[in-house]
């Protein structure tokens, strides 16, 4: 018999977004990367990053936890 109770959970996606012109962070929950979002700080419509295949965008490492550059 288990002496701890159980707890509910659900992943989320979060995805961290950095304003290029005021450089302020922000994050959406459960987002879309491609597309646009205007920044909450300074009010500019910003598009999403274009990473060349030799210049990805960095991805978490699920195993590790690190991110993968």
């Amino acid at each position: 018999m288990n002496a701890f109770p159980e707890y509910d959970h659900a992943v989320e996606t979060v995805l961290h977004c950095r304003c290029t012109v005021c450089h302020h962070w922000w994050h959406l929950d459960n987002a879309p990367a491609d597309r646009s979002y205007w920044c909450p700080h300074c009010g500019k419509q910003l598009a999403p990053a274009q990473y060349s295949e030799d210049n990805a965008a960095p991805r978490l490492n699920h195993k590790t936890g690190a991110i993968d550059l």
